[in-house]
């Protein structure tokens, strides 16, 4: 199978590694360092063991430079949404199947609307990885694939499915997409923006009762939004989900943290954002989502600046 990855941060790298030995794989992104190692040094994995593998990928800026692929995978920030289409159709014919794995709300609609000729699926993930610099990423906890099939149904969902599980990695399939989208919001909510404030791993949270109770909270209020929209999410109980999840991948510096200390823009307007604004179309407070949110916002105030 020939999969296009579009993107080139943590997970579209932690990708690129796992599937590129049962799978012809490229990267398409923008990010010139990572680009620039990839091309020269290949990609280094570092494993949960502490194992080192490395891998030569292919990485182009310029969808063109690369043969025509299957599957396109979308692992993009959620505000670089509007870029992927343009990397997308050089790429891939019409029908063919795009599944966005992004964090965040909206971004399989925003696929759909422009790539009206495309089949576009969704999954979330709940891999944590950790970019180290350019061209070295470490796999930080152990995590699931979770996907929606596709409506209407494509012939490489199957198969996409079987490459990935090749490839090792777990994958779940659910009819339910918003449920999982839901899950894995509750979850980023919960995770991201505490990390990315107060420069705590995943884990560290949960060593601190009040960490620990904001995390818990921002997942209920979530859970809350959902279930305003009759959407029941994939587990009984949001605050244990998030918090098993945060002491699953123990030592992972979430994506939200790494951008901050990077000094990159961060997905938190899709995330905590998001669940701000349909909390109030509902009339619901959401509180912690918002100090969350304002926090966050303010920490990329200050990078600009």
């Amino acid at each position: 199978m020939r999969i296009g990855i579009i993107g080139t941060g943590t997970l579209a790298s932690f990708f690129a590694a796992r599937l590129g030995g049962v799978a012809e794989v490229a990267l398409v992104g923008s990010w010139a360092a990572q680009l620039a190692a990839l091309q020269q040094a290949g990609l280094t994995l570092i494993h949960l063991n502490g194992r080192e593998t490395q891998h030569r990928v292919t990485a182009v800026a310029d969808p063109a430079c690369i043969s025509p692929v299957d599957v396109a995978l979308v692992l993009l920030k959620s505000w670089q949404t509007a870029v992927a289409p343009a990397r997308i159709t050089p790429i891939l014919p019409p029908g063919g199947l795009v599944i966005t794995l992004q964090n965040g709300l909206g971004n399989r609609e925003q696929l759909a609307q422009a790539l009206p000729q495309h089949v576009i699926g969704q999954g979330v993930v709940t891999i944590g990885a950790t970019l180290l610099r350019p061209g070295v990423v470490r796999h930080a906890g152990e995590g699931s694939i979770y996907l929606a099939e596709p409506q209407p149904p494509h012939p490489l969902f199957v198969p996409l499915v079987q490459v990935l599980q090749v490839a090792g990695l777990t994958v779940q399939v659910s009819d339910n997409v918003q449920s999982l989208v839901w899950g894995k919001l509750a979850i980023n909510a919960a995770i991201n923006p505490l990390t990315a404030v107060y420069r705590l791993t995943n884990g560290e949270l949960a060593d601190h009762p009040t960490f620990s109770e904001l995390l818990r909270t921002a997942a209920q209020e979530v859970a809350m939004v959902a279930a305003a929209q009759g959407i029941s999410l994939p587990f009984a109980d949001a605050a244990a989900e998030a918090m098993r999840i945060a002491i699953n991948t123990y030592h992972n510096r979430s994506s939200m943290r790494q951008d901050v200390e990077n000094g990159r823009t961060t997905e938190i307007d899709a995330i905590c954002g998001a669940v701000v604004r349909i909390a109030a179309q509902y009339g619901i407070p959401a509180p912690v989502n918002e100090r969350l949110w304002r926090q966050v916002k303010e920490l990329e105030r200050e990078i600009r600046e």
